[in-house]
């Protein structure tokens, strides 16, 4: 019987994402359905994940917002770079 139950999700359309949290900073590809908006950070497991957009003002303001030391605004800014990169040769 359960050979012919389908799941639904398995079916929808998924995309690959450069993702990086809003709290910790931590960056990394995620794959999930095309309307996802919040993915769970694997560092902290806080639901803060987001596409990483570098040429949207108002995602850089709340990306980098938390960075309070110099060490941690250079990482995040490592991971905006990585992320226009990324995009422009069409990787994400």
């Amino acid at each position: 019987m359960s050979e012919n139950i389908v799941n639904l999700d398995d079916r929808r359309p998924h995309q690959t994402s450069y993702v990086a949290c809003l709290d910790c900073g931590k960056d990394w590809i995620a794959v999930a359905p095309v309307d996802t908006v919040h993915f769970a950070c694997p560092k902290c497991s806080k639901l803060s994940g987001v596409v990483v957009d570098p040429g949207s003002v108002e995602f850089i303001n709340a990306f980098m917002r938390p960075a309070k030391r110099k060490a941690e605004r250079q990482k995040r800014t490592m991971v905006l770079l990585n992320a226009s990169r990324m995009i422009s040769e069409g990787e994400v």
